[in-house]
């Protein structure tokens, strides 16, 4: 149910880029220097595919492709104490933990892309373009914080075995 509920959000997320992205000038100033001001401009069209696709694609393939590839036979898997959590008796949980585990960085991916995308939205709705900066900032702060506590969170996972698992 969880996996199911990360393919929406980030579809979710995708189409709600596709209908913000809509509303965009005809030459959308997407990308911007580190003052700010807009340094590149592409149409409309172009940008909005380029990015409700980013915001799908790239969420979706770190969400599912290592649910797949985990799976396959002869698949080496990389994490603390793997003799104990890769045991005949625990493999399953094992692998569906991190199958969900990397669906959640599937999300947080398209969450990012979904903040930089309304940056640039906002920032399309200034004469000049430009980008807040402060904000930019801000999010990838946050999403670097956030990559920080996935990856804490896997290790303490399988830090080692809890008793009576």
């Amino acid at each position: 149910m969880e996996r199911a509920m990360h393919v929406i959000v980030i579809l979710a997320a995708a189409a709600f880029v596709w209908a913000t992205g809509q509303n965009l000038p005809d030459l959308v100033a997407s990308r911007f220097g580190a003052s700010g001001a807009a340094d590149a401009r592409m149409p409309r069209e172009a940008y909005v595919r380029f990015m409700a696709a980013l915001t799908a694609i790239v969420p979706l393939v770190l969400a599912w492709l290592p649910g797949w590839t985990i799976r396959a036979p002869g698949a080496r898997i990389k994490i603390p104490n793997a003799d104990v959590w890769l045991s005949h008796d625990r493999v399953e949980g094992t692998l569906d933990f991190l199958s969900i585990h990397f669906g959640r960085l599937g999300v947080l991916s398209a969450l990012l892309m979904l903040r930089v995308h309304l940056l640039v939205v906002q920032a399309n709705a200034s004469r000049p373009p430009r980008l807040a900066n402060g904000p930019f900032v801000s999010t990838l702060v946050l999403f670097a914080v956030g990559l920080v506590g996935w990856i804490v969170w896997m290790n303490l996972r399988f830090k080692r075995p809890a008793d009576g698992e």
